[in-house]
């Protein structure tokens, strides 16, 4: 029984892409699922259909009555009343039309928002590996597939339902007025196929390349209309060579569709040829035999509008192939997006991870980006590892700092605890517990991100917190800003947390989007921390406020730095060193600098001129009313400066930075050198012992 079920779907498949060139009945019926949840909806659309079907029949009856019955008599009682049938026919279709247009789209739209939902969550299920290796221009085209459902439920299959009802019904009055003209009409039906099966297979074709096309388009306007790209375009004085890039994409794209309105119209233009052919032979063979007396002139009418009715769904089930081709196009695409493998998933016997110690462990781990080509030998057999033999732990609370190279492994290390990519080999532990066995979604609630670069949503300052927690309450937005040094710039918008950041965030400067994303991370208050230090350098006073904000969210939780600051590393338990995907050392800041190895290295190269600032806490500093706290900072920047440097530096009046100096070397802060410049105290504060 399988066998001969095989058999038969074998056979339906291969007359089904014989009629339908490029037809898959497999793709079809895995859009079932789909259409299931809506079959009430689907039945009432039948119904409809059927009515509209059964109206559009009766109307060339009642045409050949009028003419034989009521005209040719003379009878205008019967004219009278038979025409009045045929206005509230035609009024009822309208209506029956309207209601069929409606459910279609319904359906259709239902459906397509069923599979834009799944494809939505899959995309966002799938690992980070994927979205680097894919453009924002390919994913909105995957996302724009799902129209091929949207025109299969509203146009596709109400045109081979409807027309095939009407084929059928038709021909039934058609063989009971006259068969013999029935089958002179019906010699023309084979040829309908030809034009057919050439329209498909150019229209999937060209419907894949205007996908192409227009992927390749989106991915020039998503990199170069934002404002990211358009600062790197306008910068660079490059308008006019992504202008042309754009021009000539757009051009190829109008090619394409082109040859598709042409392969359209030629397709068009054989149809209704063959139908021409066919009613003036109906005409003509009928005409003969109301001339003979064999038939009424009523009968020949009738015919002809029947033979209409067989030849105008015919041509519509002709266009089928041609759409069905654009709409399966769209779906192969879709459902092979669907289909990709989710890297990252929750084992079946994942444990919850309620409230981390945050313990972590890295067990002889190794991992690599992606894996060798099948059938590669030599280089590509043996791709580097990113990391390598890696062993660490960090012990609960404790502030581990990652420094080294560029592209010695630091930001993939920290990636591999919250599971953004699993280790080829060895284990990650959190608590004692392999991360693989914690499920994700408890995995993500214990643990908080900070990226190098801040991302910010175009909304609100308060819906960007929000993210964070969605239903914190005011007095604990109120308290992460604080905690991230952010109220005296909140006190200073006018529309405070309601304030619209811009795209990227924008709208505010470096230091404030980079507390705003420390904010966001108190907030949601994870027991344990992953931060990459931004490397963009920012005036003396955001680098301090970013300093407190810093020190703040470090506390009570462990924490995980990809550290750029030597305030940070100063204040590490543990620095752990990488070089070339290894930990080549480990230890705290005076333990390094005495082995005098790659992190005694990287100290002179990278956070030696950060040494005089090592003497100042941040805070303190930052407590400074104006304007003494501006004379500060700019002390600090400049290090040693006259009061002229500091009028033009700060665009303020000479005697008014006098008084201001005056006032901290009072306070002894400040003092005056014998060259008549000034240092400030705070910045010549002793070094700590060990460095």
């Amino acid at each position: 029984m399988p066998a001969e079920q095989s058999r038969a779907r074998h056979w339906t498949e291969r007359i089904g892409a014989a009629l339908v060139p490029g037809l898959s009945l497999p793709l079809l019926r895995r859009m079932l699922p789909y259409a299931r949840p809506y079959l009430g909806l689907e039945l009432l659309l039948l119904a409809t259909l059927l009515g509209a079907v059964g109206m559009d029949l009766l109307s060339p009856l009642l045409m050949g009555a009028i003419i034989d019955d009521a005209i040719i008599p003379g009878n205008r009682t019967l004219l009278n009343w038979l025409a009045l049938g045929l206005f509230a026919l035609s009024l009822s279709r309208g209506g029956v039309n309207s209601l069929q247009t409606y459910l279609s789209h319904r359906i259709g739209e239902s459906v397509v928002n069923d599979l834009r939902r799944d494809l939505f969550v899959h995309l966002q299920r799938m690992s980070l590996h994927f979205f680097v290796n894919t453009s924002v221009g390919e994913i909105f085209s995957r996302m724009g597939d799902v129209s091929g459902a949207r025109d299969i439920f509203t146009r596709t299959l109400v045109t081979i339902i409807s027309n095939v009802i009407t084929i059928i019904a038709a021909l039934g009055v058609m063989f009971a007025l006259e068969w013999r003209l029935t089958l002179m009409g019906l010699l023309l039906v084979p040829l309908f196929f030809l034009p057919a099966r050439w329209a498909a297979q150019h229209s999937r074709r060209l419907t894949k390349q205007t996908h192409d096309e227009t992927r390749v388009m989106s991915e020039i306007t998503s990199q170069t209309l934002n404002v990211s790209g358009a600062l790197l375009m306008k910068v660079f004085g490059r308008q006019a060579y992504e202008a042309q890039r754009f021009t000539e994409q757009s051009i190829k794209l109008s090619r394409v569709s082109v040859q598709q309105a042409v392969v359209w119209q030629l397709f068009t233009l054989g149809l209704t040829l063959l139908g021409a052919v066919g009613v003036a032979l109906a005409y003509w063979f009928g005409g003969q035999m109301v001339i003979d007396k064999a038939l009424t002139l009523g009968t020949v009418v009738v015919f002809t509008a029947y033979l209409w009715r067989v030849y105008g769904p015919i041509s519509s089930l002709m266009d089928v192939p041609v759409n069905l081709a654009s709409s399966l196009a769209s779906l192969e695409r879709l459902f092979e997006t669907l289909d990709l493998p989710v890297e990252i998933v929750d084992r079946p016997d994942a444990h919850e991870l309620v409230r981390a110690q945050g313990q972590i462990r890295f067990e002889r781990v190794y991992f690599r980006y992606g894996s060798p080509p099948e059938g590669a030998q030599g280089a590509d057999a043996e791709r580097k590892w990113a990391l390598e033999d890696v062993n660490l732990e960090i012990a609960p609370g404790q502030l581990a700092a990652f420094v080294g190279p560029s592209g010695s492994g630091k930001t993939t290390l920290t990636y591999l605890v919250p599971r953004l990519y699993d280790a080829n080999a060895g284990a990650v532990c959190i608590d004692g517990w392999d991360v693989r066995d914690l499920k994700l979604a408890s995995l993500n609630d214990q643990i908080g991100m900070v990226t190098q670069e801040t991302y910010l949503f175009d909304d609100t300052i308060r819906a960007n917190l929000l993210y964070a927690r969605s239903h914190a309450t005011d007095a604990e937005l109120a308290a992460a800003i604080e905690a991230a040094y952010l109220t005296e710039v909140m006190a200073r918008l006018p529309e405070g947390l309601d304030t619209v950041v811009g795209q990227r965030g924008y709208r505010m400067s470096g230091g404030e989007r980079q507390r705003l994303s420390i904010a966001r991370i108190v907030l949601k208050n994870p027991r344990i921390l992953i931060l990459d230090e931004a490397t963009s350098a920012l005036d003396t006073e955001s680098e301090l406020a970013v300093q407190v904000a810093l020190e703040r969210l470090f506390q009570d939780r462990t924490s995980l730095v990809i550290a750029h600051r030597l305030s940070t590393i100063r204040a590490a338990d543990m620095i752990f060193v990488l070089d070339d995907g290894r930990i080549v050392e480990q230890g705290t800041h005076p333990q390094l600098l005495a082995k005098g190895g790659l992190y005694a290295q990287l100290y002179q190269k990278q956070f030696k001129d950060q040494e005089r600032m090592l003497g100042i806490r941040p805070a303190d500093m930052l407590a400074f009313p104006q304007p003494q706290r501006e004379v500060l900072l700019a002390l600090l920047r400049l290090n040693r400066a006259t009061p002229q440097t500091l009028a033009a530096e700060m665009r303020r009046e000479t005697g008014d930075i006098l008084t201001v100096l005056g006032e901290l070397e009072k306070e002894g802060l400040a003092r005056a050198l014998e060259d008549g410049r000034y240092e400030l105290v705070l910045a010549r504060a002793r070094v700590p012992a060990g460095t």
